[in-house]
């Protein structure tokens, strides 16, 4: 069984680090926005990459916009979600050191 000291040993050396990539030059960024194209600030928004099994969680800014840096080529799962809206799902693909802008999640609101 892992001890605590041995699970932030294997942390601090990066065993279980999904760190970006520093030669790895992809990009992927956007903005949370709603059905009527208003930005929605502070969204929860993830990504997990299909091939590398990458994830990273970040906020979405007052405008909306979200960005991931340091990623390979892969297919990547992007996930927005914000209490009182519907999570929304988007597949992208990534070539070798590919920059994505303007990738728009858009959030439905839940119905009472």
């Amino acid at each position: 069984m892992l001890e605590f000291d041995d699970i932030m040993a294997g942390t601090a050396s990066g065993l279980f680090s999904f760190a970006e990539k520093p030669d790895a030059k992809g990009k992927i960024s956007g903005l949370v926005v709603s059905t009527a194209n208003k930005p929605i600030p502070s969204a929860e928004v993830s990504i997990k990459g299909v091939k590398t099994e990458f994830t990273s969680t970040t906020e979405s800014k007052d405008n909306g916009s979200f960005s991931f840096s340091g990623l390979e080529a892969d297919t990547y799962y992007i996930t927005a979600m914000k209490n009182g809206y519907k999570p929304s799902t988007q597949k992208v693909k990534l070539k070798k050191d590919e920059v994505k802008k303007n990738l728009k999640i858009k959030l439905i609101k839940k119905k009472k």
